[in-house]
């Protein structure tokens, strides 16, 4: 049977589309076949193995990774007896070291103990030497000086025999010349073989005469020395001083009440608790007061004039 749809052909399709001007309807385009290029039989076709590449790249990120110290399982703490035969067995002393470098060690520390020990006693030498020689200066113009020449004298001091160390003595009869006793209880607990500082004398003494004022120098030179016992000397207040005295081929550092004094007859009256009453010449009590004697200085005077804790030309004045 004959067919009788009307067709176009498609090569007049395509030169109705090409070289006619006439619009073509969105219907009647023709729709071209997509072809792809054809395939060569023989190309190579890839392959993905997914195990393989994820085992591949596991190893690879693994590698890169740090390796972790293996930590090994903690060994038994040891006995501090355990650990000394340890280090007995291994030639090694209890703190790692051999025996030669733990003697090195502390012959260094002992190097530099001594070498410090001997920088700070040589500053006090030096600071010692200085002080001394800026004080033992002239005082021979005030026998001839109109204000200090005159002889000067306090109230008799009622010294008794008392068991009190010789620097309590001398501040008990200082207060109770001035009209107030000392009591125990002012008192420090020292015996006669202690060395009593001037401080610990001038605290007694401010403790019992609160409305006076009590003054501990030290380091004075002679002069203003001799010039500050004639004033107090003046005022009717009698001065606490710090001598040497000789006691069995030694020296003793004592103190002692000064209760009078004439720079024109060159004389010094004192008071000492253990010897009574004692005339110097003013060279004689310079040289007490600046513990300048050929006899023999106990060491521990000698320990307190080299580091501080005792002076020459020491001094307690109550105005």
């Amino acid at each position: 049977m004959e067919n009788n749809t009307n067709t176009t052909p498609e090569n007049e399709l395509n030169f109705k589309q090409v070289f006619s001007d006439e619009p073509v309807k969105p219907s009647e385009r023709p729709v071209l076949p997509i072809q792809l290029p054809p395939v060569e039989d023989d190309a190579e076709t890839l392959a993905f193995d997914k195990p393989t590449v994820l085992d591949e790249r596991f190893a690879t990120r693994k590698a890169a990774q740090p390796r972790r110290a293996v930590q090994s399982s903690p060994r038994p703490a040891q006995t501090p007896a355990k650990r000394r035969a340890a280090a007995c067995s291994s030639g090694r002393l209890y703190s790692g070291e051999t025996k030669s470098d733990a003697a090195r060690r502390i012959f260094r520390e002992c190097c530099v103990l001594i070498l410090f020990v001997l920088l700070v006693s040589g500053g006090f030498w030096l600071k010692g030497v200085v002080v001394d020689f800026l004080s033992d200066d002239t005082y021979a113009t005030l026998s001839k000086s109109s204000t200090y020449s005159d002889a000067v004298r306090c109230r008799d001091v009622p010294l008794e025999s008392t068991a009190l160390p010789d620097g309590y003595a001398a501040a008990q009869a200082v207060c109770t010349q001035l009209g107030q006793p000392i009591t125990d209880s002012a008192l420090f607990a020292k015996t006669d073989e202690e060395i009593i500082f001037a401080s610990e004398v001038a605290d007694c003494i401010k403790s019992t005469l609160p409305n006076h004022d009590v003054q501990m120098m030290d380091g004075l030179s002679n002069r203003d020395l001799l010039i500050r016992i004639h004033e107090s000397l003046l005022a009717d207040k009698p001065v606490i001083v710090l001598l040497a005295e000789p006691d069995a081929g030694s020296v003793r550092l004592q103190y002692a009440v000064v209760t009078g004094m004439c720079a024109e007859k060159d004389s010094v009256t004192v008071v000492n608790p253990n010897s009574g009453k004692i005339q110097y010449t003013m060279e004689e009590f310079i040289d007490a007061t600046r513990f300048q004697t050929d006899q023999k200085m106990p060491f521990l005077a000698k320990l307190g004039l080299t580091f501080g804790s005792l002076s020459r030309n020491t001094a307690i004045f109550v105005e």
